[in-house]
């Protein structure tokens, strides 16, 4: 059996709380201490460990510990993209779109829907962006699992949830990350109606505008699908010029920062004041 030692918390939820930790071979991991028992544990690990694809972060091991199930993942140096809200660069939004759709294509493929698309569940891991977090995973057509209840800003508007309300979820997340305020006032797919005006982001970015508006449509049939998204964002990044530059990722050293950008994300990345 692995020991942890503590040293930052990087999250927490209605599943658990998600840690970085040191493991006995001072390898740093983020490792998820359920508050669920042990069957809803060991679904959402089995639910990752069998999902395989570049845009996803897979759990790599699962234990109990002292009555406590505890699931390890890759710490991945960037962390989520909550942290850097309201200074994301239209390039990094756009390679955000190309990474997390192509996972939902991914996911579509499998039948199955993320059911919690949101900044806290995005991840960049120095070179691509990733979606994490399986608690509310569900095969298409059961019943949908249970979402922190802090999602409800990015849950789209229709009650029986399907694939496009995670492209929903994504549009939001996205407005979230751009403009630095929740779309609808914070309250979510909650607050549309059929009639309702989307919130136009900037005008400068009447393209990246056009898809997030794409994405928020009422009706679900409306929105894209995931595979024609991430077509998009492909095509947008290739005309916003070259790659953005990767800030290598340097060996763990030191105690994970508690500034929100920790320095991780290349200026290039995020729009400096």
């Amino acid at each position: 059996m692995n020991s942890f030692k503590r040293i930052t918390l990087l999250g927490s939820g209605i599943s658990g709380d998600v840690w970085a930790c040191l493991d006995s071979g001072r390898q740093v991991l983020a490792v998820k201490y359920f508050k669920q028992g042990r069957e809803a544990a060991e679904s959402e690990f089995r639910r990752g460990q069998s999902l395989s694809h570049p845009n996803i972060v897979q759990p790599l091991s699962f234990d109990i510990q002292d009555g406590v199930p505890v699931m390890t993942m890759p710490f991945l140096e960037g962390r989520s993209v909550e942290n850097v809200a309201g200074f994301v660069t239209e390039r990094t939004a756009w390679q955000l779109i190309r990474d997390i759709a192509s996972a939902l294509a991914y996911l579509d493929g499998e039948g199955l829907c993320h059911g919690d698309v949101k900044p806290s569940n995005i991840l960049w891991d120095g070179k691509v962006f990733r979606l994490g977090d399986w608690g509310a995973c569900f095969k298409r057509g059961e019943a949908p699992a249970e979402a922190d209840r802090s999602s409800f800003r990015y849950a789209a508007p229709e009650k029986d949830r399907t694939e496009k309300s995670d492209i929903w979820s994504l549009g939001a997340s996205v407005f979230f990350l751009v403009m630095g305020v929740p779309v609808f006032c914070g309250l979510g797919g909650k607050a549309q109606k059929k009639d309702s005006d989307i919130p136009l982001m900037r005008k400068s970015l009447p393209a990246l505008s056009a898809c997030v508006k794409s994405c928020l449509a009422y009706a679900p049939e409306e929105r894209p699908s995931a595979v024609d998204l991430a077509a998009l964002a492909g095509e947008q990044i290739r005309r916003c010029g070259s790659d953005v530059p990767v800030r290598p990722l340097k060996p763990f050293t030191q105690p994970v920062s508690s500034d929100p950008s920790a320095g991780f994300w290349p200026e290039t990345m995020i729009d400096t004041l």
